[in-house]
């Protein structure tokens, strides 16, 4: 850190470094993004590559001991072990010169969830799903390092435009909580709002707020709650203090959502990741993951939209589940523009097995399919008859023209 004695000073008796310091000689401060009990977050970059970096200083109400330097430096490397497209990246981790405990990070271009929710209310269920399976393939990552979040919530997820794709997940804060915990615990006091766990009220995992240790399961629970609020447009558990919010989590159910939302595919895994008991969540996040994938394209017609005037009262999508749905097969090719109505042909009798089918052709009037030949009953028998008695006659003519020739 550079020797400046001009510092701003922060709550907590601790100083903090302005505009313009360095950091451990190599991270130029650029401004200051947010603060609070944990410490501070800076935008900075870092000299000699130019790369625009994330600050987070610990204050050194942390500890300032030899011990708690070194749980520091061992859940930091685990934390900064993480290399994952969805989770933002630690680059380093140490100590200043003035004794302050730092983290940087990759500084994200986005926007956090909860700003983009605010802005744009409920998501469209395909984007839900998207964003739901980003989450989960950064929690499988993790989950396999040995790392759980712990404090999943939208202000911790960004969506950033990377390389023209948007809605790019990425986590921040993975393994933070427990960087903080390992370093000093009247840190993390601070950080709860009256000895409430770390997290943050609406998406701690009931476990966690009964005091149950740390699992996979609580960070799946967040993602389903976060599920509820980008399907619905509102926040899952309402409240005006934490305390509320945490008694709604224990005892209410929130409110249903909208009846198409309901019936859409992703509903169910939605209420599975956060039901309060953590045995009847996903096994784990893969599975939840495997669960998000195998759904079919959730667009918004098939979730509610209204049908078209002359389509079925009822929506097969939704209406019958036994039937097993092939997402692989074409659409069915529209037979024409017009709205006339199909007419279904019945014919009167059917033909003989053996005889072949006749031609058929569409009645004017009623649209039913006749023979092409239709002519009165018996009418081949009557011509018959009649070229029979025109041969007859024919004969009796020229018998009587040879008597008269010859017997003359």
């Amino acid at each position: 850190m550079s020797t400046s004695n001009e510092h701003q000073s922060l709550g907590g008796g601790f100083k903090v470094p302005k505009k313009g310091d360095t950091i451990a000689g190599k991270y130029v401060v650029e401004g200051v993004m947010a603060r609070g009990g944990y410490g501070v977050i800076y935008e900075a970059h870092q000299l000699g590559v130019e790369r625009p970096v994330v600050i987070k200083v610990l204050p050194p109400s942390a500890g300032h001991d030899e011990e708690s330097f070194k749980r520091f430096q061992r859940e930091a490397r685990v934390a900064s072990s993480l290399n994952h497209p969805n989770s933002v990246t630690i680059f380093d981790f140490g100590i200043s010169d003035g004794g302050l405990m730092f983290i940087a990070m990759e500084r994200l271009f986005g926007d956090p969830l909860n700003v983009a929710f605010a802005r744009e209310g409920a998501f469209d269920p395909e984007r839900t799903r998207r964003i739901l399976v980003q989450m989960c393939e950064a929690l499988v990552a993790a989950h396999a390092a040995g790392i759980i979040h712990r404090d999943l919530k939208p202000a911790n997820v960004f969506l950033c435009d990377i390389h023209g794709k948007k809605d790019w997940v990425k986590i921040i804060d993975f393994g933070i909580a427990k960087v903080l915990e390992a370093v000093d615990q009247s840190l993390v006091q601070t950080l709860t709002q009256d000895g409430l766990t770390m997290g943050t009220p609406g998406y701690i995992a009931p476990e966690l707020l009964a005091g149950g240790k740390a699992a996979p399961a609580a960070d799946l629970y967040a993602i389903g709650v976060m599920g509820y609020e980008l399907l619905t447009g509102h926040i899952a558990w309402e409240g005006s203090t934490p305390f509320e919010k945490v008694r709604k989590q224990l005892q209410e159910h929130p409110t249903d959502p909208p009846e198409p939302i309901k019936r859409s595919p992703l509903w169910p895994v939605v209420q599975k990741l956060m039901t309060r008991n953590p045995a009847e969540r996903y096994p784990s996040a893969e599975a939840a993951l495997a669960a998000l994938e195998a759904l079919p394209r959730l667009d918004q017609q098939a979730l509610g939209a209204a049908p078209p005037a002359n389509a079925p009262a009822a929506n097969a999508l939704f209406d019958a589940p036994t039937q097993a749905l092939d997402t692989s097969a074409p659409p069915p090719a529209a037979a024409s523009s017009s709205a006339e109505p199909v007419k279904v042909v019945v014919p009167r009798a059917a033909a003989p097995a053996s005889a072949p089918a006749p031609r058929q052709q569409r009645s004017a009037q009623s649209g039913q399919a006749l023979p092409a030949s239709a002519a009165p009953q018996g009418g081949g028998n009557n011509v018959l008859i009649l070229v029979a008695a025109i041969g007859v006659a024919l004969l009796l003519l020229l018998g009587v023209a040879a008597l008269v020739i010859f017997g003359g």
